[in-house]
């Protein structure tokens, strides 16, 4: 794979719920796969892309991580992502330093996006995982992150951490997620296994190929394949009234948690479901 600064990451998206009442959500994917460090250069990939700017297709800084809204005391100028990142991992790395900072998001569309789940991934001066983070939103504005340290003579990824954010109306607060991402060349796995009390309650996966950006990839995406915006926000609300069809138990939102960000554990022995 080329080393752009920014890639685009076409997949599938498939969220099974165990019943009962069982469910199953299967759509298309477009995202963007972002080296955080190298944002000037991403900006001058395509006519059609730009980073803090509106076009077409866009990524803000401002959508994520200390500048999102549901921070009570964000900055009023947006903080770099990678400075954010490496401070909230300093505590946590031992002196261990992080090279590269890529990032996997939904892209704004004509300035528009919903992004249910995104992932900071880190690698240090071997080009090995050292620091993941798995910044969660809601459609009610509350954000939460996953906190994900990687050892550095583990090729085991999978991390286990209590669920904080209330994320789908038809699930409590309680139970936990495991969470891993795997990429082999192009090819990229996001797991998410939520359980409670080890019964499997749901699986949302990502299954994807990375791609250059392209001007060309950006018009057929669009055009062709049909990435519209607010297309996830409109399909999360849709498999909602499926569910409350189904009869769902409905759970009303709790407060969010009064703290920005929860530190997973590592499962080594621990095999994740597909």
């Amino acid at each position: 794979m080329q080393t752009y600064a920014c890639h685009l990451v076409a997949s599938q998206i498939t969220h099974t719920r165990y019943g009962p009442p069982s469910h199953v959500l299967h759509r298309p994917g477009l995202s963007i796969l972002i080296d955080l460090d190298r944002l000037e250069a991403a900006d001058r990939l395509s006519a059609f892309f730009s980073v803090n700017r509106f076009n077409l297709f866009s990524f803000y800084e401002r959508d994520f991580g200390i500048n999102h809204k549901s921070h009570a005391d964000r900055p009023s100028d947006a903080v770099p992502l990678a400075s954010y990142i490496r401070t909230l991992a300093a505590p946590h790395l031992g002196g261990r330093e992080i090279v590269t900072i890529k990032l996997l998001a939904f892209p704004r569309i004509l300035g528009i996006a919903f992004n249910p789940i995104t992932i900071y991934l880190c690698y240090d001066a071997k080009n090995r995982p050292c620091f993941y983070v798995y910044e969660v939103h809601n459609t009610f504005g509350d954000a939460h992150s996953y906190i994900c340290v990687i050892d550095a003579d583990s090729r085991d990824i999978l991390q286990k951490v209590d669920k904080q954010l209330h994320v789908s109306p038809f699930f409590d607060l309680q139970g936990y997620y495991r969470l891993s991402v795997k990429q082999r060349g192009d090819d990229l796995i996001v797991l998410v296994n939520y359980a409670r009390d080890k019964q499997q309650l749901l699986t949302a996966r990502l299954q994807g190929k990375i791609h250059s950006l392209t001007s060309l990839k950006l018009l057929q995406a669009l055009f062709i394949k049909g990435f519209w915006p607010i297309r996830p926000l409109f399909s999360i609300h849709i498999e909602a009234v499926k569910l409350f069809l189904k009869k769902c138990r409905f759970y009303k939102r709790p407060s969010p948690p009064s703290r920005p960000a929860t530190l997973a554990s590592p499962l080594k022995q621990e095999k994740e479901h597909a």
